[in-house]
């Protein structure tokens, strides 16, 4: 992922909005949505959703993560 803005160059990246996080008692899983805009100078222009799933109940472990085109 570039940086949201490179202040040397100028060229701007990705924006991310949006962060959501939830716990669901009956999976014990942690969800994390997150929408990027991929809208910078950098050739960019779509956008995404990016959501991640605990492997465990533990939020301190490791995630799957996944993102899908919201352009289409």
């Amino acid at each position: 992922m570039t940086p949201e803005i490179d202040r040397v160059t100028g060229i701007t990246g990705q924006f991310v909005s949006d962060p959501k996080c939830v716990y669901d008692p009956a999976t014990q899983r942690w969800f994390i949505t997150e929408l990027m805009q991929d809208t910078g100078t950098n050739g960019g222009g779509r956008n995404f959703n990016l959501i991640a799933v605990s492997k465990t109940s533990d939020p301190r472990g490791a995630f799957i993560v996944l993102s899908y085109d919201v352009d289409g």
